[in-house]
């Protein structure tokens, strides 16, 4: 009787994990535990008053430095930071206003917006898929991508930003365009490089909703009138989110003064390289604080294993105990081995693509399967977040960082299980992929325990 009682439980928490939803929760849950488990490492040495200029010992990891004190002059009622938009930086000022001015306070909301994005992703796989298996192989790839854990744990503009980007994705998808719109203008009030985001999955539900339509001419119709109602409702909300901001603080006459200080200062960040490397990286001289010259990893070098680019040290401590040196503390920028797969994803999607292109214009009658629309969806967020640095990084010359890939992240994420999942060889590789990024993860997790630091110890590996 025990043994059968065991196995009607256990079928009902298989049962249980089946559901998209409460698997969601449970990986949001654990997520944003292990994250609350390492938010207060590094920890500042020095108070907030004696972090005004000089950071060092102030436990700032990498931009934290600029957005942090930026967020104690708001607290204090002086606009700050207006190069950016607030939304991420208001988010800061409440985990300080309920946990107060130290590392729960600064990263809580990011680490929050961190672990949402990830049980987003997942129901954003399922809702594509309708496949568990997926959606599961989906939000693990995305947690062992070490760039997007780490910038996701920190106090800075990018977790908040991908949460409603990708909130927005899920209810455009659920066919709630107006609350989607909603959060793609959100998503854009923390960070104006998501407007890259929020123009994929408007084009992409554009396209999808003129497959409704007949005639080429109507769905041309179609699809341009259902991009406007989204950009209006984006554009309104985030002009509306400045508007606040400016009569907030006195910062700017109108959020279209704001907006064009933004933009000018954006465009005003340009680079000028002596020397460039068969268009992988470049050395920028003009720099006040490196005599040798700064490292420009030009975008094609984010995506390509040979020459790739090197770690990026954001916060790192290191400790020796009889010789043998470990960091018990390492926030690095470093890409994750998902990355590489960029092109081969973009081979894999972009025949659907253009087949739903084709029929899209030219055909009287639509015959597109659900594989296309996945497809095209995967082609356009990978060229729109990516692809879109080219031009700014090689022909306008205007600074480009490695993490600015975390945008695209999620597409690959998406991708390879959508790609593999057909046959037992894809199967396997898709296993593989998820063991290794995983185990990436392992191996440059930020914050590192005595046990942590043993295991990689015993198997002959850094610390």
């Amino acid at each position: 009787m025990k043994d059968v009682k065991t196995k009607k439980n256990t079928d009902k928490l298989l049962i249980l994990l089946k559901n998209p939803k409460v698997l969601a929760l449970l990986f949001l849950f654990i997520i944003l535990a292990i994250k609350l488990a390492i938010i207060n490492y590094p920890a500042p040495e020095k108070p907030p008053s004696e972090c005004i200029s000089n950071f060092d010992g102030c436990g700032f990891v990498f931009d934290e430095a600029h957005y942090i004190p930026a967020v104690r002059k708001l607290l204090m009622g002086e606009a700050s930071n207006n190069e950016h938009p607030p939304l991420s930086k208001f988010l800061i000022m409440l985990g300080i206003k309920i946990f107060g001015d130290n590392p729960l306070g600064w990263r809580f909301f990011s680490a929050l917006s961190g672990s949402i994005s990830v049980a987003l992703l997942l129901l954003i796989s399922y809702r594509l898929t309708r496949k568990i298996e997926l959606a599961l192989a989906t939000a693990l790839i995305y947690i062992g991508d070490v760039m997007t854990f780490n910038l996701t744990s920190i106090a800075m503009l990018d977790a908040p930003a991908l949460m409603f980007l990708l909130l927005g994705v899920l209810l455009i998808l659920s066919k709630r365009r107006v609350l989607g719109s909603i959060s793609l203008g959100l998503s854009m009030l923390c960070k104006t490089s998501s407007a890259f985001g929020v123009a994929a999955i408007v084009i992409v539900d554009a396209f999808n909703s003129a497959l409704k339509q007949e005639q080429p001419r109507k769905r041309i119709e179609k699809g341009l009138n259902t991009a406007a109602f989204s950009v209006i409702i984006s554009a309104v909300v985030f002009i509306s989110g400045l508007a606040v901001y400016d009569y907030a603080y006195g910062a700017f006459p109108s959020p279209f003064d704001h907006l064009d200080f933004i933009l000018d200062y954006h465009s005003s960040l340009s680079y000028r390289c002596v020397e460039n490397f068969a268009y992988l990286y470049c050395v920028h001289k003009d720099n006040p604080y490196s005599e040798e010259g700064v490292i420009i990893d030009l975008p094609l070098r984010w995506t390509i294993p040979i020459n790739t680019f090197a770690p990026s040290p954001y916060y790192v401590t290191e400790v020796t105990i009889d010789g043998y040196s470990y960091k018990p503390i390492a926030y690095y920028g470093i890409y994750s081995p998902i990355w590489w797969l960029t092109w081969i994803i973009l081979i894999i999607t972009t025949p659907g693509a253009l087949n739903f292109f084709l029929y899209m214009f030219l055909s009287r009658r639509l015959a597109v399967d659900e594989k296309r629309l996945i497809d095209l969806f995967l082609f356009i967020w990978i060229c729109l977040n990516y692809f879109v640095y080219f031009p700014i990084g090689y022909l306008l010359h205007r600074w480009v960082y490695t993490f600015y890939f975390i945008q695209t992240v999620p597409a690959i994420a998406l991708a390879l299980p959508h790609s593999l999942w057909d046959d037992r060889f894809g199967k396997l590789i898709l296993i593989m992929i998820v063991g290794v990024q995983l185990w990436w993860l392992f191996m440059w997790f930020p914050v590192k325990s005595e046990l942590h630091v043993s295991i990689l110890k015993s198997l002959g590996l850094p610390a």
